[in-house]
């Protein structure tokens, strides 16, 4: 994906020689890109049960939705020779990984976080512990 991503920028930023290649290039490798999903997805069907959880959830359907139209979206348009709107259509897919990673990081640490406040506020604070700590406010 960020291979075809880069291809385009070339495409878009580049001209002549070099721009017609990164054209020539963005177009395999969208078509390396969809093999790749296209695997991914059904292998994702038999691996996991995350589409029995898409059903239950209908709204989420989008988020795939969105993936399959965003790669859809880059071959048509780079077929068209219209290089700007493919790598528009590129970026909405890059923003998906970004955004996985994202909550695959943050959301673990909010959790500690989470915990950290919950054990240390476990008990109520008392006039004591106020008065006794020489670090109290």
């Amino acid at each position: 994906m960020f291979i075809c991503h880069g291809a385009l920028y070339l495409a878009i930023r580049t001209g002549e020689d070099l721009g017609r290649r990164a054209e020539r290039f963005a177009v395999k490798a969208w078509v390396v890109l969809v093999l790749v999903a296209a695997l991914f997805f059904v292998n994702t069907a038999f691996a996991t049960g995350l589409y029995a959880n898409y059903m239950k959830y209908v709204i989420w359907l989008s988020i795939p939705a969105l993936a399959v139209a965003s790669l859809m979206g880059i071959g048509v348009f780079a077929i068209k020779n219209q290089y700007e709107r493919a790598f528009i259509a590129s970026c909405l897919t890059i923003v998906l990984v970004v955004m996985t990673g994202v909550a695959l990081l943050f959301v673990p640490l909010v959790m500690a976080y989470q915990l950290w406040v919950y054990w240390v506020f476990r008990r109520p604070v008392t006039k004591e512990d106020v008065l006794g700590n020489k670090d109290a406010y």
